[in-house]
């Protein structure tokens, strides 16, 4: 009694406060620990890279650099709390940050001097001209579609190359650097603000007279893939760091001149920076970044690798050089070349959640496009062991080959037991559309498949994703297949639960259509016992078709109010559910990573179902705990931490959530 009048007193004291609910859909970047040879992950689940571009910018004001991530899907990853006297751990924060479309490039600086970065990318309408975002306090706005210089013409930059900025003059401003594939600088000096917006003046193409030559065996191209001016030898002027196309390492121009006049030439530069024995060894077209990440006084050195002539590389793209001498007396040693320390399948990876040793908690089975270590250049099955729960996993790496090499690229796995013999069988989609089969000829806890045969010599164009569901109630899988135009066909099984029997009913499944490479996910998410449809989509994320019908007669319809945020290019849905009413959702990208999402339609408090948190809601809420009047819709509602129970704890967490 004294709890309830408590609660009373607090209900009291709310009644002239509300708050509208949202949808609850939570970003997971420690949810599983990943284990592996000569790996291990506390972070696995951030979106992977293939090509980054970085750049370290105190964004919050708090003194300490965080990370922004470009990759090649043109979305800008934003993470947060990377510094630390260890060396960093980064955790990822927004996967599209302020749903910016930076083409390939971006830069952040204060151009207008009021403390905040505003920041400048490479044009979506013309990728050789300059897009200024303003900041309006930490919202970043369109300020011009293309900067201009004092003469009215275009600052330009090469398209295939990442520029920079830096006040070489010590004039208080930042002036316009950008590279060339024939070795030369172009500079462009800031003149200042008008109307809010930098205007430059063109001033050289060969800058300082620097002409880098690197070096190629065929053809005789070379240039600046990446600029970056940092006063290295701590003498009050910047130095130039420069990566090269066909330069493994990185160069160094030093700054004889001064602060306001500077002086580079070619009898000043270090041509394989850092020095011996901790070398760069990439594919080229390294991006140097410094930032003193472990809060030592001296700047850490970052490497990012671009792509180039070496070889294709799209794992170990992000080295770590830590300074272990000082500001003054640089000496870098090699920390690791996977610095965010994530899970990184190469490109479009491609999960399923599956209890493939049947003991009672998921394992995961990711493919991928393909895999440069071995020949062919085929996509792979990843096979990762879950030794914890499904609330609560625990990933191991146990095979990285798992089931061969032999089927092609863009692998999309799913595992059904087809021939209800009560193990599960396998069935991958493929590049050119087909949809390949391995029987499990072993048992329910120890698999042996089958080799891989083409499943009824079906063929769907490009890029075939299968999914299996008894979608009309008759007690046998039938098949789903999504494809590279983004839509679903559907074979119906005609025959039975022990002798399978496809054809096909529809190329266009209710007329569901998502932008390129539909990738088909079965879940009841509304939790109304039928299935309802989550699909990934190549380029606008993913979609929710809801089955407003029932079991038996379905009936798909897409929610257009659906709040799933856009996170990348080309993904992948696996899903299970960890607890009563909670979706956990693991999807692959374009970049060969995986994002981690818990959903959930419950936990909004909503009793009234007026969309406002409000007094009604937290008083019928204590009165069915106190009185122990819970059930599945009580705690669907009331349960925000998302544990399957309906408490106390729930109770104060709406009531933190009101006063806040």
């Amino acid at each position: 009694m004294k709890l309830k009048k408590i609660f009373i007193l607090l209900i009291n004291f709310l009644s002239l406060i509300s708050i509208a609910i949202s949808s609850n859909i939570e970003l997971l970047t420690f949810s599983a620990n990943i284990t592996g040879e000569n790996f291990y992950s506390e972070n696995p689940f951030s979106g992977g890279y293939n090509k980054p571009k970085i750049q370290w910018v105190d964004w919050n004001n708090d003194g300490f650099d965080e990370l922004f991530l470009l990759d090649e899907d043109g979305k800008l990853k934003y993470f947060n709390m990377c510094n630390n006297s260890n060396g960093g751990s980064c955790t990822l924060v927004d996967p599209f940050f302020q749903e910016l479309n930076c083409a390939s490039w971006f830069f952040f600086g204060d151009f207008d001097n009021d403390n905040m970065p505003e920041l400048i990318t490479q044009s979506i309408q013309n990728p050789t001209h300059l897009t200024y975002y303003e900041n309006y306090n930490n919202i970043l706005q369109i300020e011009a579609l293309e900067l201009t210089t004092n003469l009215n013409q275009f600052v330009t930059s090469e398209a295939v190359v990442t520029p920079t900025f830096a006040d070489i003059d010590n004039d208080g401003d930042l002036d316009f650097f950008t590279g060339s594939v024939n070795g030369t600088l172009s500079f462009y000096e800031n003149l200042g603000l008008e109307n809010n917006i930098p205007v430059f003046v063109f001033r050289s193409n060969h800058w300082q007279d620097i002409t880098i030559i690197g070096q190629s065996i065929s053809i005789n191209r070379h240039g600046a893939s990446a600029i970056s001016f940092i006063d290295l030898d701590s003498d009050g002027d910047l130095d130039l760091t420069w990566g090269d196309y066909f330069q493994q390492s990185l160069y160094v121009v030093w700054n004889i001149g001064n602060n306001s006049e500077p002086h580079m030439n070619l009898e000043n530069i270090v041509n394989n920076f850092p020095e011996s024995p901790y070398t760069i060894e990439t594919s080229g077209q390294n991006m140097p970044s410094f930032s003193d990440i472990d809060n030592d006084g001296d700047m850490d050195l970052f490497v990012t690798v671009l792509g180039g002539t070496y070889g294709f590389q799209t794992i170990n793209n992000f080295y770590h050089f830590e300074n272990i001498g000082n500001a003054s007396n640089i000496t870098f040693i090699e920390k690791t070349r996977n610095f965010l320390n994530c899970l990184d399948f190469n490109d479009n990876s491609s999960p399923v959640l599956v209890d493939i040793d049947n003991d009672g908690d998921d394992d995961l089975i990711i493919g991928n496009s393909f895999q440069t270590t071995s020949f062919p250049w085929n996509g792979r099955l990843k096979y990762l062991e879950n030794r914890g729960t499904n609330k609560n996993p625990e990933y191991h790496i146990i095979d990285e080959n798992f089931l061969g090499n032999l089927i092609g690229k863009d692998l999309t796995p799913t595992f059904v037991d087809i021939d209800n013999d009560g193990d599960l069988d396998i069935f991958v989609g493929e590049t050119y559309g087909k949809v390949f089969f391995a029987e499990n000829i072993g048992n329910s806890f120890q698999h042996q498949f089958n080799d891989f045969v083409n499943f009824l010599d079906i063929d769907v164009g490009y890029n075939s994703v299968p999914a299996f569901i008894d979608i009309d109630n008759d007690s046998d899988y039938d098949l789903f297949i999504g494809n590279s135009l983004g839509n679903l066909i559907y074979y119906k099984n005609i025959g039975s639960a022990n002798n399978h029997n496809f054809a096909l009913e529809n190329n266009n499944f209710f007329n569901i259509s998502v932008n390129g490479k539909s990738s088909p996910n079965f879940i009841d998410f509304d939790n109304d016992n039928d299935f309802d449809i989550l699909i990934g989509s190549e380029y606008s994320g993913i979609y929710l078709y809801e089955n407003v019908g029932d079991n038996e007669f379905c009936n798909f319809t897409i929610n257009e109010e659906f709040p799933f945020p856009i996170i990348g290019n080309n993904l992948k849905i696996t899903s299970n559910q960890s607890t009563p009413f909670i979706n956990n959702l693991i999807i692959g990208n374009k970049l060969g990573g995986l994002f981690n999402f818990r959903f959930s339609i419950c936990g909004s408090g909503d009793f009234d179902g007026d969309s406002i948190l409000n007094v009604n809601d937290i008083y019928t809420m204590v009165n069915i705990v106190v009185n122990g009047n819970i059930n599945g819709d009580s705690i669907c509602q009331g349960d925000s931490n998302l544990d399957g129970l309906l408490t106390i704890l729930d109770i104060l967490n709406f009531i933190n959530d009101i006063l806040n």
